[in-house]
């Protein structure tokens, strides 16, 4: 069997020899065990491994793993990171604009525009929505509030869209600011006005066709799990800002709102 892993989401250049040395501590721990995990992560896979019935070891983010995934993969963990707005496995996005702009609400930036990494995303796309709606700027019959949207592919390139004015405002899970205020100086010219509700973090996930009893399975999420502690318990973990994992229920997931998938473009 051919174990295919990845952990795409925190792997900035910055960040790639850290995740190395981490990747390569974590799954010897496993490969010590009698697991056969690859040496180097696939770096080139992208979202698509996340349906590889190989997949072994993967991060996913909460809107997909309830959505497009939820037939396909199951929750292995969730990584703890040492950063603002992350408790207990959840995390709020941050709302962000420029520390020159005026504004200091939310309901200020009606008609501006909005950077989005991705459609798919719960800290940079559905945790603002939901937030519109919590604060009744939006609702089903007038979705509207963003003049328009600048598709950014990231929240590394969110920021830098709206420190270089191509967008007002955006919205940023909490481990990839912190990130950015250690790598990225775009972050110094940018100030938050807001957070999202909490929701649970990015979960590691592997395929549910990988074993082919819930006894292996849950030797499985149990071994990872551990290996994940000593990984992050080393100093590698540091640069990453990881700290450890929770055992979060697969239904903790079901809190990943979306008030309409129909409605996910009306917003702008």
């Amino acid at each position: 069997m051919s174990l295919k892993a990845n952990l795409p989401m925190y792997d900035w250049p910055e960040t790639s020899e850290a995740l190395d040395q981490f990747w390569h501590l974590f799954s010897q721990t496993l490969n010590n065990i009698g697991y056969d995990l690859p040496d180097q992560l696939d770096r080139q896979a992208g979202e698509a491994i996340w349906q590889d019935q190989q997949l072994a070891v993967s991060q996913t983010c909460g809107f997909p793993l309830v959505h497009t995934l939820k037939e396909s993969v199951t929750v292995l963990g969730t990584p703890t990171f040492n950063c603002d707005y992350f408790v207990d496995g959840h995390y709020a996005s941050v709302i962000l604009t420029r520390a020159d702009d005026k504004r200091q609400y939310l309901h200020e930036f009606a008609g501006s525009t909005v950077a989005i990494n991705s459609m798919h995303s719960q800290s940079g796309f559905n945790a603002l929505r939901n937030l519109l709606f919590e604060q009744h700027l939006i609702n089903h019959d007038k979705p509207g509030f963003f003049a328009k949207a600048h598709m950014s592919g990231g929240h590394r390139y969110s920021m830098q869209a709206v420190a270089d004015k191509q967008a007002d405002v955006c919205a940023i899970d909490p481990v990839s600011y912190a990130l950015a205020q250690r790598y990225d100086a775009t972050t110094g010219s940018l100030k938050v006005i807001d957070c999202t509700a909490s929701t649970p973090g990015l979960p590691l996930i592997c395929s549910q066709s990988l074993f082919a009893t819930t006894e292996e399975f849950a030797q499985w999420k149990n071994a990872v799990q551990d290996a994940w502690k000593i990984a992050a318990s080393d100093s590698v973990a540091k640069p990453l800002l990881l700290d450890g994992i929770v055992d979060l229920p697969r239904a903790a997931y079901n809190t990943v709102a979306c008030h309409d998938l129909s409605l996910l473009q009306a917003s702008f």
